[in-house]
């Protein structure tokens, strides 16, 4: 099996469109610290700390499109 690359994950979080708006969170500069260990992917989505709680739906859209 194919090695998934950084590259492949922040294009795949490309798909996920910011609440309320017509920017995907990666063109927002949301997401950082894409890696790739033991096959998983991992990466940070910064939000403003007032709107955690309501961003879930978007912390949700972006594992699954990862």
């Amino acid at each position: 099996m194919a090695e998934v690359s950084r590259s492949q994950v922040e294009k795949a979080l490309e798909a996920v469109i910011y609440p309320g708006g017509d920017k995907n969170i990666v063109a927002l500069g949301m997401v950082s610290e894409i890696f790739i260990a033991d096959g998983k992917a991992y990466f940070s989505i910064t939000v403003p700390a007032d709107k955690a709680s309501e961003m879930e739906p978007l912390r949700l859209a972006a594992e699954r499109a990862a």
